[in-house]
């Protein structure tokens, strides 16, 4: 898969503690839509074939249950934010993606900035944080995101945040901007796709419902932390393009969605690599088990 950025990717070594058939490698692979950050071609479902005749039997698909979930929790409390999360949620909630549709986050919420609703919140724009209409949005497209990740469908465009957010670990963000940056995900699986979101108080809770995915499999969106660099001390070797780098302390990050099968991990697919400026203060939900904030 191609990484957003200009930086090389560092391998990862996986190690498989299963020896799967090869029946059950093509299911695998079938199952897995093969997602990226960027655009690309929309996975179609395999048509279903009708025997034809009156009477001829209908196939029928399995009851929709619910397949990923995700919580969103911010520490941020202003008054407007909680306004703006609760009408974004509001926007997402009950949307059908059909087999094969793209949703775009931006289209279901529209242009925040030019909706009264909508009100004066802080929000990250261009490395820098600001008070802007609409802020507090880009927590439950991030939700979303996640959910989307575990419930193994396509992510066809996804952007970070230029830095840290405290309301999922860092690499698993999501940022909208109308019409520059969006969400957009493609319903990869066979049966359609229905989006529940929630919130209360500071947090946002997305559901999706739709067919649940081959017995055993599970799917967990991860983040790694592969560099810090502190402000004013010389940059890694594969940054020194960017001499602007130079007076910023940020992190690299790299995220996977990682594939389980009956308990054991059987692949770990590559997703991203983004930098995140860290502002002095910033609150920051680190991924398990990486490099500690001082480091």
């Amino acid at each position: 898969m191609a990484a957003n950025g200009a930086f090389a990717v560092v391998p990862l070594l996986i190690v498989c503690s299963l020896v799967m058939s090869s029946s059950m490698f093509y299911n695998y692979l079938n199952e897995f839509d093969g997602s990226s950050t960027s655009a690309g071609e929309t996975q179609q479902p395999d048509a279903q074939v009708s025997t034809g005749g009156e009477g001829a039997a209908q196939p029928t698909l399995p009851e929709a249950v619910p397949i990923a979930m995700y919580t969103a929790v911010s520490s941020n409390t202003a008054l407007g934010r909680t306004v703006n999360l609760q009408l974004a949620a509001e926007s997402i909630n009950g949307k059908i993606i059909e087999p094969g549709e793209t949703f775009s986050f931006n289209a279901a919420i529209g242009d925040v900035e030019h909706d009264d609703r909508y009100q004066l919140a802080p929000v990250i724009y261009d490395n820098d944080m600001i008070i802007g209409r609409g802020g507090g949005s880009c927590q439950v497209s991030s939700a979303l995101y996640v959910a989307a990740l575990s419930a193994n469908l396509k992510i066809e465009e996804r952007h970070p945040h230029s830095a840290v957010v405290d309301y999922v670990p860092i690499g698993l963000d999501a940022t909208v901007l109308y019409g520059y940056m969006d969400l957009k995900i493609t319903n990869s699986s066979e049966a359609p796709i229905t989006i529940l979101a929630e919130t209360e108080g500071q947090s946002v809770t997305v559901t999706l419902i739709g067919k649940p995915l081959e017995e055993g499999l599970r799917l967990e969106p991860v983040s790694m932390l592969i560099d810090y660099h502190r402000e004013a001390t010389p940059l890694p070797k594969y940054m020194e393009w960017d001499a602007d780098l130079f007076n910023q302390s940020f992190y690299v990050v790299e995220s996977y969605r990682e594939v389980y099968y009956h308990g054991n991990k059987i692949d770990s697919l590559f997703l991203a690599r983004d930098l995140y400026e860290v502002f002095s203060g910033s609150a920051i939900r680190m991924p398990d088990g990486n490099l500690e904030i001082s480091k």
